[in-house]
C-alpha cells in the first residue's frame, strides 16, 4: 500500500498548521487518497497509474492553500473513466461509498447499535401490524374472483335488529327470481357425531348447505360429485361430502370412500364426494350435508347466504334487484313480514372481518407514529454526529469533493444503518406477529393467512428507505454545508452553528409533539378500554364455566327425552367437588338470540299500523340465574316446581320489557302469551 503521508505533509507545508492540526489533516487526507487509490484500482487502473491519479488530487490548478483560503467551494472533477463504461463507474462509486459507510459504522459501534436498535423497534411494530392488516384486508381471499362474492342477509330496523338471518321462503324466491347473480347458496352450521361401520364416534363441525355452494365458490369436488337437486329437497336422500382434511385424517385418502354409509347423529348418510382442499368456506367445517330446506316453512330466520355477482354488476344494483324480488313476495298475502324485513348485502370480507378494520387502522397509525418518533430522534443524533465530523467533511470538501458527493456519502451511511435496522426489525416483527396471532379471537375465519408475501416485502422496503431519508437527509444537507477555510484554519471554532442549533431544536420540538400525540391517543384508548371492562353485562361472568352439548336428533327427537337428559346431567354436575351450582340454557349470554312476539294482558296495545317488537328470549332450567349471578329487582327465579307440566307456565322478564309493555303498572303477576300470527 503506498505511503501518502509524506507527499501530503509537503503539500501542507505552506499552511503553517500546528502539529496537532497538521496530524489530523494528514490522517484524513491519507485516508481519502487511499480510498481514491482503491477506487481507481477497482476501475481497472494499474498500481502506478492509480497512485499517480490519486496524488493528482493534491495538484489541482488552484492549489490546496488557495482552496482553504477561499470562501467558495471548488468544482469537483470526476476522475478519468479509464476506458470503463458508465455502469462500471457507477458501481465503483457505490462500492466506494459503501466501504466508507461501513468504516464509519465500525468506528462508532455504540452509536451505530443505538441507531439500529431504535430503527429495529420502530420497524418491528410496523412489520407485525402490517402483516395482520395485510392478512385481513389486502391479501386476496382464496377463491376465484373473490371481489364478486357477497354476503347475503336480512335486516329489520323496525324490530331493532341489524341482522335477522334468512328465511326459507325468502332464499328460494331470491335464488329463483334474481337477475344479478351467477349463483347463490345458503347454509347453516351444524355439529355431528360421526361414526363409521366399525363403531366409535367423534364430534365433527359441519354445515348444511344448498347444492349451489360449490358453484358460488367456483370449485369442483376433489373426488365424487356435488349434491343433486333432488337431494337438496325435503325428503331427499341423506348424503354428505367429506372435507379434504377429514378425508385424509379419518379415511387415509381412501378413494373408495365414495358410497360408504356413515352415521351422523345416529342417522345414515351416504358419502357422495370429497371437497377440494380449497373449500375453506363456510369456515371451520369438516363435512357438508344437503340443507334440504322446506320452502313452505316460514317459522324462523336462521340461514346465512353467499352469492356470486355477475360480471359488471355493482353491489347497489344487486341489492336493488333482491329488494324487488323480496317485496314482490308480498303480493300473495302470505309474506306481509317482508314489509318489515329487507335484503342486506356486503362484500364477503367485510361481513366476516369488517369489525377489525378500525382497530387495525388505529394500530397502524400508532406504530407509524412510533417509527416517526424514532426517525426524528435518530435525525437529531445524526446531526450531533455530523457536527463532530465537521473537520473530516471540511477536508474532503477542500480536496475537491462536491456537496452532492458529500450528501450522497452521508445518505449511503444512513441507508446502510436503515437496512441493518430494517432486517433486524423484520425478524423481531415476525416474533411479534406470532404473539399477536395467539391473541386473535377463536372465531376468525379459517381461510385467513398471515404468511410473508411480496406486498409485505415492498412495505418493509419502503418504510426502511423512507426511514433512512427521514432521519438522514436533513443532517446530510447540514453537514455538507461546511466552509473548509473556516473549519480547517480555526481549530477552536464551535461545531454547532446557529442554523444547526435551530434545526436541532426544531427536531426536539417535533419529537416532543409526536410523543405527546401518541401519549394522548394511547390514554384515550386505555380509558375507552377501561370503560368497556366496567360495563355491567347484567350477570357475573367470573368463576362461571360454560360448554355446549348438542344431542343427536334421532335419539332425542321429543322434548321429554331432552329434558330428562339435562336433568340427569345437571344432577351429576352439582355433586362434583368445587361446583356451587349448575344449570342449562338454550343460548349462552352474549352468544346470539332467539326472537319472539308476545301479547300481554292489561298492558300496551298495538294499533293497526303499529308493529309489535321482537323480544329476544331464551329457555333456562332452575338455578340458571343463581349460576350466572343475575340480580332481581322484583319477583323470584325459577324453581323445580316451575318445570312441572301440571302447573301454569312462568316467565322472567327484564326491566326494559316491563317498562315497554306495562309503562304505568306493576308487571308482577301479569300474563303474556306467544303471538304466532304472521309477522
Amino acid at each position: 500500500m503506498p505511503d501518502w503521508r509524506e507527499p501530503i505533509r509537503e503539500r501542507l507545508a505552506q499552511l503553517n498548521l500546528s502539529g496537532a492540526r497538521e496530524g489530523e489533516v494528514v490522517e484524513e487526507l491519507a485516508q481519502h487518497l487511499e480510498d481514491r487509490y482503491q477506487e481507481l484500482r477497482t476501475l481497472g487502473a494499474s498500481e502506478e497509474e492509480a497512485r499517480r491519479l490519486a496524488l493528482a488530487e493534491l495538484q489541482n490548478d488552484k492549489t490546496l492553500e488557495e482552496q482553504l483560503r477561499k470562501a467558495r467551494l471548488p468544482v469537483h472533477r470526476e476522475p478519468a473513466a479509464l476506458g470503463s463504461t458508465g455502469r462500471i463507474r457507477m458501481f465503483g462509486t457505490l462500492q466506494h461509498d459503501l466501504r466508507i459507510a461501513f468504516r464509519a459504522i465500525r468506528n462508532k459501534p455504540a452509536f451505530s447499535l443505538m441507531v439500529i436498535g431504535m430503527l429495529a423497534a420502530g420497524i418491528a411494530g410496523n412489520a407485525a401490524i402490517f402483516s395482520v392488516f395485510n392478512g385481513l384486508f389486502l391479501r386476496p381471499l382464496p377463491f376465484a374472483e373473490p371481489d364478486r362474492l357477497v354476503d347475503l342477509d336480512e335486516t329489520a330496523p323496525k324490530w331493532n335488529l341489524k341482522s335477522v338471518g334468512i328465511s326459507n321462503p325468502d332464499f328460494y324466491a331470491w335464488r329463483e327470481g334474481n337477475k344479478t347473480f351467477d349463483a347463490m347458496a345458503f347454509f347453516k352450521s351444524a355439529g355431528y357425531d360421526l361414526s363409521g361401520d366399525r363403531g366409535g364416534a367423534q364430534r365433527i363441525k359441519g354445515v348444511r348447505v344448498t347444492r349451489d355452494m360449490l358453484d358460488v365458490l367456483r370449485l369442483k369436488p376433489a373426488l365424487g360429485r356435488n349434491f343433486l337437486p333432488e337431494e337438496d329437497r325435503p325428503g331427499g336422500a341423506k348424503v354428505m361430502m367429506l372435507g379434504y382434511a377429514l378425508w385424509q385424517r379419518m379415511f387415509q385418502s381412501d378413494r373408495y370412500v365414495l358410497g360408504r354409509v356413515l352415521k351422523l347423529n345416529g342417522q345414515a348418510y351416504t358419502v357422495v364426494g370429497v371437497l377440494p382442499r380449497e373449500a375453506v368456506f363456510p369456515t371451520d367445517t369438516e363435512l357438508w350435508t344437503a340443507l334440504a330446506a322446506d320452502p313452505q316453512d316460514r317459522g324462523s330466520y336462521y340461514l346465512s347466504g353467499v352469492g356470486r355477482l355477475r360480471r359488471g354488476v355493482s353491489l347497489t344494483q344487486a341489492a336493488a334487484d333482491l329488494l324487488r324480488v323480496h317485496k314482490a313476495m308480498m303480493l300473495d298475502g302470505k309474506h306481509s313480514v317482508n314489509d318489515i324485513t329487507s335484503p342486506t348485502l356486503m362484500p364477503l370480507r367485510d361481513r366476516y372481518l369488517g369489525d377489525y378494520r378500525q382497530v387495525t387502522h388505529i394500530l397502524l397509525g400508532g406504530v407509524a407514529i412510533v417509527l416517526l418518533i424514532a426517525c426524528v430522534n435518530i435525525a437529531g443524533l445524526m446531526m450531533v454526529r455530523g457536527a463532530a465530523r465537521t473537520r473530516e467533511i471540511a477536508i474532503r470538501t477542500a480536496i475537491g469533493a462536491s456537496r452532492g458527493a458529500i450528501i450522497r456519502q452521508l445518505l449511503t451511511e444512513s441507508l446502510v444503518l436503515a437496512a441493518i435496522g430494517g432486517i433486524a426489525g423484520v425478524l423481531i416483527g415476525h416474533v411479534f406477529l406470532r404473539g399477536i396471532l395467539t391473541l386473535m379471537p377463536d372465531d376468525m375465519p379459517g381461510w385467513l393467512s398471515f404468511q410473508l408475501d411480496a406486498r409485505f416485502a415492498v412495505f418493509c422496503t419502503v418504510i426502511t428507505a423512507g426511514a433512512a431519508v427521514l432521519f438522514g437527509l436533513a443532517p446530510a444537507i447540514q453537514a455538507a454545508g461546511v466552509d473548509p477555510r473556516e473549519w480547517l484554519q480555526d481549530g477552536t471554532r464551535s461545531s454547532f452553528s446557529r442554523a444547526r442549533r435551530g434545526a436541532l431544536s426544531a427536531l426536539i420540538v417535533c419529537e416532543i409533539g409526536l410523543a405527546l400525540m401518541l401519549l394522548v391517543s394511547a390514554g384515550l384508548l386505555l380509558e375507552a378500554f377501561r370503560k368497556v371492562l366496567h360495563v355491567d353485562p347484567g350477570f357475573r361472568p367470573d368463576k362461571v364455566l360454560t360448554y355446549t352439548v348438542e344431542l343427536p336428533e334421532a335419539r332425542y327427537a321429543k322434548a321429554p327425552e331432552t329434558i330428562e337428559f339435562y336433568n340427569r346431567l345437571l344432577d351429576r354436575l352439582r355433586v362434583l367437588p368445587g361446583v356451587k351450582s349448575a344449570a342449562a340454557v338454550s343460548i349462552l349470554p352474549l352468544d346470539g338470540h332467539d326472537g319472539y312476539f308476545f301479547e300481554v294482558e292489561g298492558g300496551h296495545t298495538f294499533g293497526p299500523k303499529e308493529q309489535s317488537p321482537v323480544v329476544l328470549g331464551l329457555k333456562a332450567t332452575p338455578g340458571y340465574f343463581e349460576t350466572i349471578g343475575v340480580t332481581f329487582i322484583a319477583g323470584r327465579p325459577f324453581t323445580d316446581r316451575d318445570g312441572d307440566p301440571a302447573v301454569p307456565h312462568v316467565a322472567v322478564i327484564n326491566e326494559s320489557f316491563a317498562k315497554y309493555f306495562w309503562p304505568n303498572s306493576d308487571a308482577m303477576g301479569k300474563r303474556l302469551r306467544y303471538s304466532f300470527d304472521e309477522h
